[in-house]
């Protein structure tokens, strides 16, 4: 962990609060990631859109503020696509547009659809005709996923709606017509949010995953994403017997409203690595939680034969320099010395071996990964010193589990920045995003030493904001 906390390599707000990933795309030679942001405050609010760029996904350059709350409502999230051809009539001079799709939320009372566009990434105008779509049933409408689906030469986009899918057409990005519906019972109590719907390959055949992220109400558990697999042909989602169940992107409770990017041609997402119902619990370090590192899903059969959902890191650029930490062993254990900065550790196991891993300090706090038998373990309880939240008297919060998905050979992955540790486990296909918050840096490790793990430390970076990007964020009393 650094020593002013703030994560290197991961997005955070360039103050205060950050929730869902919004708007990926890729746009005129930057990646563009957008964000849900409340600028004044250590907790959800009045919801802008906040707006980093990088040229690889780890190294970030905060820009203004993309969107403000207007008559139409605070700016929840949504989507963001590039017009080529201008269908929209919003480009200029042969400029392709870049539209945002987001969901305005009028004092908590009704939601309706609107866009913004710019033509060169950075400054952006709000569409005249908003709202483009509203809702005479239902209150909760939100969250539009717009992307072009080639056999129909058409815009789709969906929207979450209390507890289903509805399904949208447009040719001219402006117009849109409602063409189906999606729902299931297998879906956790609480409020749909936040889909994509996507195409993955597995043995050369095209499946559909559809993302949906359900939170219930404080109290009443906690936020997770669940994953679908079935068939899309441009107007039906039909799901694959085998998916019609409840299953998570993630074995741990910090991964919320992951988003894929558009314009890009590896299918690459980012994930709300926090939990909003401990969120503005956390320590007050100048930012309110982080997004997590780009990572690339894959479709895979796991050991009882189910065709599911895996993620692995994109990795990182050369430009990050890293350096080897010299390890030492005893009595069947391989220890290191860690100081205050990002941290992978890397090591393969066989199917059957198990392991353990613990990061700890001299005061007795410890955060533990293991493996026995076919269970695989996470445990934070004794790392959560610096955050004082009734979740954390349930185990359920504290201690997280998975059972093995492979019957083969696999390679671990984990990455520590700041209070953000990510895992992906066997290849990839047991993933656990969790936060942590000792009070004090965990400064020691150990390691099964049957494991030869490889422990790498990476310079520490500070993300970008100019002096001119700072005054342009023009925080006023909009609320």
């Amino acid at each position: 962990m650094i020593e002013n906390n703030w994560p290197s390599y991961h997005i955070t707000a360039w103050k205060n609060w950050i929730n869902d990933p919004n708007g990926l795309v890729y746009y005129q030679g930057k990646y563009h990631v957008f964000y849900q942001h409340h600028p004044y405050e250590h907790k959800w609010g009045p919801m802008h859109w906040g707006h980093v760029i990088s040229d690889d996904l780890y190294h970030w350059e905060h820009l203004p503020i993309a969107l403000y709350p207007d008559e139409n409502g605070t700016c929840f999230s949504g989507s963001a696509i590039v017009d080529h051809d201008n269908v929209s009539g919003l480009g200029k001079d042969g400029i392709a547009p870049l539209l945002l799709f987001y969901t305005a939320d009028l004092n908590g009372e009704s939601e309706s659809q609107c866009i913004a566009y710019t033509l060169d990434g950075i400054n952006f105008e709000k569409y005249e005709g908003n709202p483009i779509l509203e809702h005479s049933e239902y209150r909760d409408f939100r969250d539009p996923k717009v992307f072009y689906y080639e056999p129909d030469n058409a815009w789709k986009m969906i929207i979450s709606v209390f507890d289903h899918i509805e399904i949208f057409e447009s040719t001219n990005l402006l117009d849109w017509n409602l063409i189906n519906t999606f729902s299931t019972e297998s879906v956790i109590n609480g409020v749909w949010e936040c889909p994509d719907l996507f195409p993955l390959q597995f043995n050369d055949e095209t499946y559909w995953v559809l993302i949906l992220s359900v939170g219930p109400k404080p109290g009443e558990g906690s936020t997770r994403t669940q994953y679908f697999i079935g068939d899309f042909d441009g107007k039906n989602f039909t799901l694959l017997e085998s998916s019609n169940s409840i299953r998570f992107i993630d074995s741990g409770l910090d991964n919320y409203a992951i988003t894929s990017f558009s314009e890009t041609e590896e299918r690459i997402m980012i994930t709300w690595a926090q939990n909003g119902y401990y969120a503005p619990a956390t320590p007050k370090y100048g930012y309110c939680g982080q997004l997590s590192a780009p990572r690339l899903p894959f479709l895979f059969e796991d050991i009882s034969g189910n065709l599911s959902l895996g993620f692995r890191p994109v990795d990182l650029p050369e430009t990050i320099n890293s350096s080897e930490l010299k390890t030492h062993s005893s009595e069947g254990k391989m220890y290191a010395e860690l100081s205050n900065k990002p941290l992978l550790i890397e090591f393969g196991l066989d199917s059957d071996a198990n392991f353990e891993l613990e990061l700890y300090n001299d005061s007795g706090e410890t955060l533990s990964f293991s493996k026995e038998g076919t269970e695989l373990i996470l445990d934070r309880s004794k790392a959560l010193g610096n955050i004082d939240h009734e979740a954390f008297q349930e185990d359920f919060f504290k201690i997280h589990k998975a059972e093995q998905k492979l019957n083969e050979p696999s390679n671990y992955f984990i990455f520590l920045d700041s209070h953000l540790l990510e895992i992906y486990a066997e290849n990839g296909t047991n993933v656990f995003t969790s936060t942590i918050y000792p009070k004090s840096p965990l400064d020691k490790a150990k390691i099964s030493e049957s494991t030869k793990a490889k422990f790498i430390e990476l310079d520490t970076f500070k993300p970008a904001i100019s002096v001119e990007n700072l005054a342009k964020m023009n925080l006023k009393e909009d609320e």
